[in-house]
């Protein structure tokens, strides 16, 4: 038998209503909501993303910030906070652009090469700086190493391997006196080896300028005297030195900019600075060039975020490796006092490791009061503020030639000193660090 069109719309309708004129209407009608229905959601949709394209668009004018939308849900180049809010946005996705790594400049490592060979037993020592990384290799009297082991940690730990074989009972040499300093020039150049051993000193790096160049020669010159010989192998790259800057706010927020040599320096300082402000708190503007060499100073800025976390108020600025910037708050003088309370001290040693790891820089160090007392004792008193953080940083080994200490007295309150909190914060010491002005 003959399978017509109504036997296959009653099977798949479950239905026996025969196929009659009424039934054909109610079919038509049925379809007909059905069309309308679809085009009037279709329709809706459109009208939605079109007035979500017009507020994701309202929102983003004037910005350089990029957003596509599909339907309710918006993909933007940038911050998530730059299209919250909008009414009917279901999602919201950060498409942000990886940082890719130029290709690099990059010479051979530098290496030392002598026709005298290296006797354990006679005190030398091999210093090596690679990547922000200090090795310290051969063999030096008890006395020497510990003069020595206290600014090594200082500047470079925790990037600090010691493979020194110590002399017991030995009198240091002449030169061994020397060698403290000498480990505190290292990072003027970039990659550097450097003997030193009686009577020689052989030293092969790479620096980015001629300057860079005369300037590691000047200084291991000066500290090893003109009598001892001196061999340099000091290769110029040509390239750029990074830039960085850092403002940390009372509020807990820090913004980072500069430039970098690869985008592995960059996601390290900034790895470093969410970890101790909260990625949340942390603004990430740095960049990445090819032209811009891996000094020792990108190795070492992101050990600084937990050390100055404690200070609530600081930036610093780095250009041509030169550091400047404002230290400020966080630890305070008892009252009518000079004397360096514990947490001034590990604002002092902070400062030292910045004056330490940077040769060129130097610092005024400035000691301020309360209004509480008489003016002309509150001058005093800041005078002694400044001079005591002075003495501290000076057995630190911060030559005395790199600090100015000045007192401000009662004359530049950060706080009210009408509470014992405003007055509290009075009683400190601020640094301003700056270039060595030659």
């Amino acid at each position: 038998m003959a399978t017509t069109s109504a036997d296959l719309r009653a099977a798949l309708t479950g239905s026996d209503t025969p196929d009659t004129p009424k039934t054909r209407r109610v079919w038509w009608a049925v379809a007909a909501w059905v069309v309308f229905a679809l085009v009037a959601t279709m329709w809706a949709a459109l009208r939605l993303e079109a007035d979500i394209t017009a507020d994701v668009n309202e929102s983003l004018a004037g910005s350089d910030i990029e957003a596509t939308v599909s339907g309710r849900d918006v993909t933007v180049a940038g911050s998530e906070n730059a299209v919250s809010g909008i009414p009917g946005v279901r999602t919201v996705t950060v498409d942000a652009p990886p940082v890719t790594t130029p290709p690099v400049t990059n010479l051979p490592a530098p290496t030392i090469t002598t026709t005298v060979p290296l006797n354990p037993a006679v005190p030398h020592v091999v210093a090596g700086l690679r990547d922000g990384v200090l090795t310290l290799e051969g063999t030096l009297s008890s006395e020497t190493l510990a003069a020595l082991t206290p600014i090594a940690e200082l500047i470079y730990a925790p990037n600090l391997v010691v493979e020194l074989d110590v002399v017991d009972d030995a009198e240091p040499t002449a030169w061994e006196a020397a060698v403290p300093a000498l480990i505190a020039v290292l990072p003027i150049t970039g990659d550097v080896q450097l003997l030193v051993r009686d009577g020689e000193a052989i030293v092969a790096a790479t620096a980015i300028d001629e300057r860079r160049r005369a300037q590691l020669v000047g200084a291991v010159t000066a500290i090893l005297g003109e009598d001892f010989a001196l061999e340099t192998d000091i290769r110029v790259t040509g390239l750029r030195a990074p830039t960085f800057g850092a403002v940390a706010a009372p509020d807990g927020t820090i913004v980072l900019s500069g430039e970098m040599p690869d985008a592995e320096v960059v996601r390290t300082i900034a790895a470093f600075a969410a970890d101790a402000y909260g990625a949340d708190n942390v603004t990430n503007e740095m960049t990445v060039s090819a032209e811009v060499a891996r000094t020792f100073t990108p190795f070492r800025i992101p050990f600084i975020f937990h050390s100055f976390r404690a200070i609530p108020d600081w930036n610093l600025a780095i250009e041509d490796d030169a550091i400047s910037g404002n230290l400020r708050g966080g630890a305070t003088f008892g009252v009518a006092s000079a004397r360096l309370s514990p947490e001034l001290e590990v604002l002092l040693d902070i400062a030292a490791g910045v004056l330490l790891r940077n040769p060129t820089v130097s610092a005024v160090i400035e000691g301020h009061t309360d209004s509480r007392g008489a003016a002309a004792d509150n001058q005093r008193l800041s005078e002694d503020r400044a001079l005591a953080a002075a003495a501290y940083l000076e057995a630190l080994g911060i030559a005395p030639q790199r600090m100015t200490s000045v007192g401000f007295g009662e004359t530049r309150p950060i706080a009210d000193n009408s509470t014992p909190e405003g007055r509290a914060e009075n009683r400190r010491i601020e640094f301003v660090l700056a270039p060595i002005q030659q």
